[in-house]
């Protein structure tokens, strides 16, 4: 790499984008394995890419379509897309929508060797090169974007919270709530005593809709 390049760099993307000398951080002396490498002349840090949205973003930006991503879980305000991509993330709609794999349409990543890949929903020649990519945790290479599956937005949201006795009729439960709402069902989980207990006893101003002995509490939540 010449000092032309960085400097070309440097007139591309904004200046503290690109590190040299000093500013290099020893962090960048070493891989992930934490070999020691050589001292980079020039390191270049992304500022905005479309991989590094972040997931609330992307689903606030939808639904002012009138639409939603179904892609959804805990920490939407901070993990992005591409890390979704990464690890192939599942969330609280897996029951309709799947994992994220069964919502990416397409994908453009980068190689180590500085090759890029595209790929789109319409295209049907020779292996679906995206799938390798998906869960790969980097890898195989940088998603750089990503083309995404959205649904409309349900009209109206229902959520259930049922007391149980045993596993066995937490499985039971789930039977029953597939058999009768089918696809509408969107997401289903079981609450071991000891949490379900904490939740409402250790936050103050909490009032459990249920009595707190029950082994299990499932909460379930249909889109129509």
């Amino acid at each position: 790499m010449s000092h032309g390049f960085i400097e070309e760099l440097r007139g591309m993307l904004d200046q503290a984008s690109v590190l040299t000398d000093a500013d290099i951080d020893e962090r960048y002396y070493h891989d992930l394995t934490g070999e020691a490498v050589a001292k980079p002349l020039a390191v270049v840090r992304p500022t905005i890419v479309q991989a590094g949205a972040p997931l609330q973003r992307i689903q606030e930006r939808v639904e002012q379509e009138g639409h939603i991503f179904p892609l959804d879980l805990g920490a939407r305000s901070s993990c992005t897309i591409g890390v979704n991509i990464s690890t192939n993330a599942g969330g609280n709609r897996v029951i309709p929508y799947g994992m994220a794999r069964d919502l990416i349409l397409g994908l453009e990543a980068v190689t180590a060797d500085g090759t890029g890949l595209r790929k789109y929903v319409r295209n049907n020649t020779g292996i679906d090169l995206k799938q390798r990519f998906i869960g790969s945790e980097g890898i195989l290479g940088v998603v750089t974007r990503a083309a995404l599956r959205m649904v409309p937005a349900p009209t109206e949201q229902k959520l259930m919270l049922c007391a149980l006795e045993s596993f066995a009729k937490v499985s039971s439960f789930l039977g029953i709530a597939r058999q009768r709402l089918g696809g509408e069902l969107t997401a289903f989980e079981a609450m071991w005593n000891e949490y379900s207990r904490l939740t409402v006893e250790r936050v103050n101003g909490m009032v459990g809709p249920l009595p707190t002995h029950h082994p299990f509490v499932c909460p379930a939540r249909s889109f129509r």
